[in-house]
Order: C-alpha cells, then structure tokens, then sequence
C-alpha cells in the first residue's frame, strides 16, 4: 500500500484526475476515456475516479462498460454511481433491470418521503446515515464518497426522473406522473420535470395549478424575490388554455401572528413583477405570449410574436410549434415549406422537423403525404401531441371518421391531462349523427375545462340539436360571457376575432326557437359586426324579422344574402315566401287604389302600353338593364330587382306553399332546420351569374314572330 501510495504521488494522480475533468468540459471524451481509464488503475477504483470514467463512457454511448466497471468494483451502494449504472440500463433498454435498481434496498434514498397518488409527499420510516454507513462497510461498498454530488435533493430527484421516464416509455402514465411531481417536489428547480409533465399533458389545469402553489420553494429560494421569479417562469408553462392565469403579486396580506403570504392574482405577461421586470424582452415570456394569443385565436398577433422570436432564435423550440401553427391557420403554405425543409436539413432526428413537414402537406391538402410524415414524428416521439392531433385532423378533413376517432383515441390515451382529444372526439360523434356520444365526450372536457368557449359552444350545440333549449342557451350564454371576458369587458364585439360568429349565430338560433326574436336579432347582428360578408348571418336576420312581421326588411336582408352566396337554398325558400306572403297583405300601389287595372291580350299590347307610358324608351342608343316592371331610378331598388332575378332562377325547382298567411308562417318555420346548419361559410365558390333576358329582347321576339 506504501508504495501504491508512493507511485502515486510521484506521477501526480490529482493532476491527471483535473486533466480528466478538463476533457470531459471541453467536449474530449476519447481522451477523458483513455486517460481516465489509467486513473482508475491507478486509484485501485476509487469511486470519485470510477464516477468521472462512467461520464466519458455515457457520453461516447459504451453503456455496457460503464455498467461493467461499477459492477466490477462493487459502487451499485453508491447513490451516484447507482443511479448511472440504472440509466446506462435504461439507454440499452433493460428498463426492468434499471427500475430493479432505483427501488433496492441499497439505494441511499429509499428511507426518504415518497410520492402519494396525489402528488404530495408522504413520511415513511427513516433510516440514519450510521446505518447507510454501516450496511455500506458491511456489503464491501466504496471507499471514499462524492460529497459534491452525493447531496439528497439531486439524488432523489435524478431517482424520481429516471423512474418516471421507464414508466414512460413502458406506458404506465399514471406511474409516471407520480414520479414527476415527486422529482419536482424533491427539486423544485428542476425544470425537466415540470416540462414533461405539462409538454406531456399529464396533468389538468386545475393539477397544474394545485402543483405550481404547492412546490416547496422555501429549500431552494433563499428570498422572495428568488420566489417570485421562479413562479413567474413556471407560470408561463401551466394553464396556457385557462381562461383567467394566475400570478404571483408584490401585495401581501398580513395574519395576526405578522407573517406574511403572497396572494396570487393573474398573470399579466405584457407587465411583469417589478422584481422580475428585466424578463419582459426574454424569448420564453415572449413565447408564452404568443401562445396565450394562439389560443385567443388572435392568430395575427401570434404569428407576429413567433417571427419576433424566430428571428432572434431560429430553432427555439418552445416557438416553433406555435409558428407552425400560426403558419397553418393564416394559410402561409410557401413560408411553411421553406421552414419545414430547413427543420428536416439541420434536425432529421427530431420529430419537431417530420411534424413541420406533415404540417406543410395537411395544409396543401395532401392529407395522405401528411399521414406518413406525421406518423414518423409520432415514431419518433410518441408522447408529441401536436403530431397526433394533425395526424387524426388529416382524416377528419376527409371525413374519415373512424380512423379520425380512433386516432382521437389514442391521443387521448397519450395526453390524459388535455381536454382537446375529447372535444374533438364528442365533434366525431356529432357529425356521425351520434349525439348521447358526443355529448357524454363533452362532459368530459368541461370538466377537465370549464372555461374553455370551444367546449361549451359544442355542448350548446348538442342541445339544441336535441331540442333542449334551455340547456343549449345556457351553454352557448356562458361561452359567450367567457368570450367577452377573454377578449375585452363590456359589449365590445369588435376586439373579438372573427372565428366567434357560429357562436353568436347559435345563441341567436335559439333565441329564436325559444320564441324570443329580439334577442335572437341583438346576437345576429353583432355576429354580423364580426364577420360582415357571411350569408347565413343575413339569412338568419332575415328569418327572424320575417317571423316578427317585419317582411319588406327581412327580404332585403335575404337580398343581401344571396348576393353573397346566391346557392343559399333557405334563403331563397324564405324569400319567396316573405315576397307571396307581402303580396297578399299589402297593395302594390296604395296610393292609387282605384285606378282601373289595363287588360292585354297579348305581350305585344301590353309592350305597347308600356312605351306609352313612357316606361320603355325605343331608342337605338338605350337599352335596359334589369328585369323590372315598375321604372325606377333608385340604384337600390335595381340592385335588389336583380337580386330578386337571381333568386328566382335559383330557386325554380323549390315547391312554394299557396300564398296565405298562416303557409307562410308554417314554410318559415320549415326552412329552420336548414338554416342552423349554413352558420359556416362554404368552401365552394358560387356558380356564375346566369344571363337575363330584358323587356327589349322579348319585344324583339314577339315582333319577329
């Protein structure tokens, strides 16, 4: 042992033990392994020296020898060395012999408090450090300990990650959540843990928020601004969908005993804390801006928040899911191809890039193309929500909905924290005429999302469509509410993006069924403020005047509707009815009541009175317009005969009722069901407008014959 100790010395073993340490920091494993190696030797496995020769080994991917040597000089009691020989088990893939390991007896942390089912840490029998010490020298265990890294905190939450990632990837979600948050209340600083429990979405909005007040800052934050600033940061990583966020404020309220406690408020990503205000330029809160924006879907402003960061950081990786989906819902397919092609040259081994790719052919509507790359990002990851989700929309937009629902399913099952597989599956149900499904789907999510308006605004669908109006007003008024509280106080209907006009075109609907007209017209009218060139607004508009009496106005918003989509069946049915039912109400000329009706007998007497009338001018420079026969000079009452025309010959092969009042009442009311279901604008383009036949060209052909 002398003259171990002697050799030793006199070749410097702590100069060769700095050089190891000096590669591995510079990224030299092959000498850190060559030179490292001979350290050990020297040292006869001094455990310190076996440690930093088991780093080299990990990082040039020999995990078998790295095994091998703790194995070899008997460091499994080691806490450090324990915990890398089972993830040298879990990078070969022997989870079960890893797992063996981080639960033994001979784990240092085994008498520490354990994870319950909640998340919360309970106490378990405690073992002192003079019986670790002692079962150590008794088993033949190390040397010499690691007292920088043999620290509890880091052990057990090195233990608790690794757990959770084997039952991961062994599909034991529940499992894996627990040893999640046990490693993040083992180690609130531990940032690992909380991304993959919120990326992954283990955890509900309100498990989020109940983890996020609980963590024991206390053990790692020496002061409140440490704490501040430490919830501030996770609060841009949990509750992105909620309604109203948290946050931490400088207000303090004051107990009888003088201590104090911080009350959470929301969260306000545009001013921070004053304590944490030098992050308001930081590219994660920037994100997390941006995100809260997508969700708004105030897509524009997202979009220019992800370019922002993108341009600082091309290959942000909390941005670049957003950005591409920005990129999708603003239909910049050229500026997606270019990024998805970028991804895919720098990072063919992440399945961010194949997602991008998928992402461009969903967008082109080559939803086959988008199946096979979205599924090789799935392969890649298969806990990637954003890739499952696409990769079920590209069979839902062929309306394959089965193979849509089963990959609803399976996202689902992946993401058991997220609502947005189950509204999606309810949606399947609804279209597949499946409603008691659907709406038991969307139980569901408003339970997991209370607050969410997509949710309820399914839910209110549901009732409706099953005739209980009373439910689907109150779920459709309060998605209403949450939407004017997301966006703006008050009626400020013009901060609200567009894609809230089915809303209120909804809650109008049914208003209307419940017999209440005026309301039904207030929410049409600021669905109409929203989106200005819908049809169907008009149309339902026009259906609810012509029901309160108001006929001339409900014809011209049914006008104003096929002028926009001229193949809106409803509308014509119920321009035709309102027109025959305005015909046998009022005079055509009240002001001339007993003026003698002229008789012809034939098209050419009754041409002739027309010129003599002056209401055709024989001209050779003149010609009309319109099909019209009153002469008019009014531009809107043109507009509105041609519309008519239009409407007449769209509408030649529709059976109207005889023209009473009561069949006029009852054909409105048969036109309802078809009115609900045009409150989205068709993808297809109008026919083009037919040719008219004037008065001159019937003249012509009466006289040649």
């Amino acid at each position: 042992m002398a003259d171990n100790a002697r050799i030793m010395e006199d070749i410097n073993i702590e100069k060769l033990r700095k050089l190891v340490r000096s590669y591995l920091e510079r990224h030299h494993y092959e000498a850190a392994v060559f030179w490292g190696d001979k350290v050990v030797t020297f040292s006869n496995g001094d455990p310190i020296d076996v440690y930093w020769l088991v780093q080299a080994y990990i990082h040039t991917s020999q995990y078998h020898r790295a095994c091998l040597l703790i194995n070899t000089y008997n460091l499994t009691l080691n806490g450090s060395l324990c915990y890398l020989a089972a993830l040298c088990l879990f990078k070969v893939l022997e989870y079960q012999d890893s797992l063996s390991l981080l639960e033994s007896a001979a784990w240092p942390s085994v008498c520490t408090p354990a994870p319950s089912s909640n998340g919360a840490m309970k106490d378990t029998e405690s073992c002192s450090s003079t019986q670790q010490k002692q079962q150590q020298k008794k088993d033949g265990g190390f040397t010499r300990p690691i007292p920088d890294l043999d620290d509890m905190i880091s052990l057990e939450c090195s233990r608790q990650m690794l757990r959770a990632k084997i039952y991961e990837a062994t599909d034991n979600s529940v499992q894996a959540t627990e040893c999640y948050v046990a490693a993040l209340q083992a180690d609130p600083l531990c940032y690992d843990a909380l991304k993959s429990l919120t990326g992954h979405y283990m955890l509900t909005m309100k498990e989020e928020k109940d983890l996020h007040d609980s963590l024991p800052l206390e053990i790692c934050c020496k002061n409140q601004s440490q704490i501040d600033l430490v919830r501030v940061c996770y609060e841009t990583k949990v509750n992105k969908c909620a309604i109203d966020q948290p946050n931490l404020s400088k207000q303090m309220n004051d107990k009888s005993d003088g201590s104090t406690k911080p009350i959470r408020t929301k969260v306000d990503l545009d001013a921070l804390p004053l304590t944490v205000a030098p992050l308001s330029n930081n590219l994660d809160i920037i994100t997390a801006r941006a995100e809260k924006l997508y969700y708004k879907c105030s897509f524009v402003s997202c979009f220019q928040l992800t370019r922002r960061v993108l341009e600082q950081d091309p290959y942000h990786t909390e941005c670049l899911p957003i950005h591409i989906a920005c990129l999708i819902e603003l239909k910049q397919s050229n500026a997606l191809f270019l990024l998805a092609h970028k991804l895919v040259d720098l990072y063919p081994e992440t399945a961010l890039s194949w997602f991008a790719v998928g992402s461009y052919y969903y967008l082109i509507g080559k939803n086959e193309h988008a199946r096979r790359y979205l599924s090789k990002a799935t392969t890649i990851d298969k806990v990637f929500g954003p890739a499952w989700i696409a990769f079920a929309h590209s069979f839902a937009s062929e309306n394959e909905h089965d193979q849509a629902s089963a990959a609803y399913f399976k996202a689902a099952q992946l993401m058991k924290g997220s609502h947005l597989p189950l509204l999606y599956i309810g949606m399947e149900y609804t279209l597949t005429n499946n409603p008691k499904f659907a709406e038991k789907f969307f139980q569901k999510a408003v339970m997991m999302a209370p607050d969410d308006p997509f949710v309820l605004h399914e839910l209110g669908v549901v009732n409706f469509n099953n005739e209980q109006y009373d439910a689907a007003r109150k779920y459709l008024s309060r998605a209403v509410l949450v939407v004017q509280r997301l966006y703006g106080e008050g009626n400020n209907y013009y901060s609200i993006p567009s894609q809230w006009t089915p809303l209120l075109n909804n809650l109008g609907h049914t208003l209307r069924k419940m017999g209440q007209y005026k309301e039904a017209l207030h929410y049409h009218y600021e669905a109409l403020r929203l989106l200005p060139s819908e049809a169907s607004t008009y149309t339902a508009i026009g259906f609810c005047l012509g029901l309160q009496g108001e006929l001339e106005e409900a014809i011209e918003a049914l006008h104003n509707s096929l002028s926009l989509h001229r193949d809106q069946t409803v509308a014509a049915t119920l321009l035709s009815t309102f027109m025959d039912q305005l015909a046998v109400t009022e005079q055509p000329f009240p002001e001339d009541e007993d003026a003698p009706i002229p008789e012809y007998s034939n098209l050419s007497e009754r041409i002739g009175g027309l010129r003599k009338e002056g209401i055709i001018i024989n001209s050779a420079g003149s010609s009309s317009s319109v099909l019209c026969s009153i002469a008019t000079n009014t531009e809107q009452q043109q507009q509105l005969a041609i519309s008519l025309d239009h409407a007449m010959h769209d509408t030649s092969d529709i059976d109207v009722a005889p023209v009473t009042t009561a069949s006029a009442s009852e054909s409105a009311d048969t036109s309802a069901d078809l009115l609900e279901s045009s409150s989205v604008l068709s993808a297809t383009s109008p026919p083009p407008n037919k040719s008219l036949l004037s008065i001159e060209d019937m003249v012509m052909d009466e006289e040649s014959d």
